[in-house]
């Protein structure tokens, strides 16, 4: 049950099939009708609610609103891993500029958050997931703390309609 149209996924799967490193540039798109899209730079020192403070007024959605708090969840974790997870994962690669750019079609939102430690792969996040699943949301916490619980990549993979993972190792995430 998707609100996303399958034609529209099938469409961005075959573009980042063909070549992965296209998923990574600015100007790849998820939605080809787009009426809104936005990128705010950052890095570990701005501060969380300024970038999603900036997020919603962009997108020109009220944060305070309910129906919001799902993009609000997630955009505060895939900020936070950008911020702190990566740059911990990577090691010492200094604190390293993040993209996010976000786009708007009718009640859609496509969230795109780009850093440059390369870091999270597909099996680091899918096993955080799975471990949760399999533990549940209480027990995660404080579980592993060398790579974390687990929760934040189960608050992205739950508010999601579509999640889009790509890794070029070392490079960006």
């Amino acid at each position: 049950n998707s609100i996303q149209p399958l034609c529209e996924k099938v469409r961005i799967l075959n573009a980042i099939d063909k070549n992965p490193e296209d998923f990574f540039r600015e100007d790849f798109t998820f939605f080809p009708n787009a009426t809104g899209k936005h990128k705010i730079i950052f890095d570990s020192n701005t501060s969380r609610k300024t970038i999603i403070n900036l997020s919603f007024h962009r997108l020109q959605i009220d944060v305070e609103a309910h129906r919001s708090n799902n993009l609000k969840s997630a955009l505060e974790e895939l900020i936070m891993n950008a911020q702190i997870d990566a740059r911990n994962l990577a090691g010492n690669k200094g604190h390293l500029k993040s993209i996010l750019i976000l786009e708007k079609m009718d009640k859609l939102v496509a969230v795109s958050v780009i850093d440059f430690y390369g870091a999270l792969t597909y099996h680091k996040f899918t096993g955080q997931i799975e471990s949760v699943l399999n533990i549940g949301f209480s027990n995660s916490i404080n579980h592993n703390r060398t790579r974390g619980a687990g929760i934040g990549s189960s608050i992205i993979f739950n508010a999601a309609d579509s999640l889009f993972l790509g890794c070029l190792p070392n490079r960006m995430t």
